[in-house]
């Protein structure tokens, strides 16, 4: 059992609960390094036909990348903070069949790439999407720097 995300399988589905301390989920090197190891998990389990993400707080599914991780990062001129989460679940995820991010609450910056990583969104009355990172001046630029403008594109195209 994790400190800020966990994975139980209930009837094929591998349902993975963002649920870390403090009052909302943020995205820094410890969580990272547990979705790799619950990807590494789904990947591996051939039990696990589809993948739910779901958060532990009623308010938030994942606010984004921790503010004092971008500010050390920036500091130290590092040109990455880490593994792109979209890029971690949506090659960690791959395997399953159907993937589903069900969003209550807020879901902003790196959370929003996890949850449009996903196949299918599923958002609860009230549940707010955005990308506040713009204006601390982060742009999203990993070694596919047009890949998340190109999901949120192809996205609103199918609405």
């Amino acid at each position: 059992m994790g400190v800020h995300a966990n994975l139980k399988i209930n009837d094929g589905v591998g349902v993975v609960t963002f649920d870390s301390p403090g009052k909302v989920n943020v995205l820094n090197q410890p969580v990272m390094e547990e979705i790799v190891k619950i990807v590494d998990e789904i990947e591996t389990n051939s039990d696990i036909q589809a993948a739910v993400l779901i958060s532990g707080k009623p308010g938030c599914f994942i606010a984004g990348a921790d503010i004092t991780m971008i500010e050390s990062c920036r500091q130290l001129r590092k040109p990455r903070l880490s593994q792109s989460p979209a890029k971690i679940s949506s090659s960690a995820l791959r395997r399953a069949r159907s993937q589903f991010a069900a969003i209550m609450g807020f879901c902003l910056g790196g959370g929003l790439e996890v949850a449009l990583s996903c196949h299918y969104r599923l958002l609860k009355d009230k549940a707010g999407l955005g990308l506040p990172e713009v204006m601390l001046g982060v742009l999203q630029v990993e070694e596919e720097p047009n890949a998340f403008t190109s999901w949120l594109v192809f996205l609103v195209l199918w609405i």
